[in-house]
């Protein structure tokens, strides 16, 4: 069971970015207090789960707009990324492959010119520089899982990227 102490310490750390998504208020000793009597087997990073989730799904409901909901989504699953790394890196590859889409779809919004992917891989592994420089199209990332690879041998997470190349008419 998470301790006084272990809330402090993640409420200080990161009660500013929670505190743009209002209405969650993971500031109120009351809020943690009312999820831990809901859920009582449940660990702090439950927890910190839990106000990930309350915060999407207020993004979700309060964006003004599409592009407005993915830079916020992007903002949580960036949060989310670092957590993940802060607690041993377990499961940061999945939220890559968010924060990847995220920032896909945001050039999709704001760019204004159609364009390709191509992979940057030259700063990860041996499995994934085979990748280095391969163009790939939008859809194709849509139709199928590409980054992160799953045969990354790179130590904690892929580290490889998407790079935006306009498409030349």
């Amino acid at each position: 069971m998470p301790s006084k102490n272990s809330f402090e310490i993640f409420k200080s750390k990161h009660e500013q970015f929670f505190r743009k998504f209002r209405p969650l208020d993971i500031n109120s000793e009351k809020h943690y207090t009312d999820w831990k009597s809901e859920f009582t087997d449940g660990t702090l990073e439950d927890y910190i789960a839990y106000c990930l989730k309350e915060a999407l799904l207020f993004c979700a409901k309060n964006a003004s707009n599409e592009l407005e909901g993915y830079e916020w989504k992007l903002e949580l699953d960036t949060k989310h990324w670092e957590l993940q790394i802060e607690r041993g890196g377990k499961d940061a590859n999945y939220m890559l492959w968010h924060i990847h889409m995220d920032k896909l779809f945001i050039s999709q919004l704001t760019l204004p010119f159609e364009f390709d992917i191509a992979i940057d891989s030259k700063e990860c592994c041996s499995n994934c520089s085979r990748h280095h420089l391969k163009k790939i199209s939008f859809e194709s990332i849509l139709k199928g899982k590409h980054l992160p690879y799953k045969s990354c041998k790179r130590e904690g997470y892929c580290s490889c990227t998407y790079v935006i190349i306009p498409k030349i008419r």
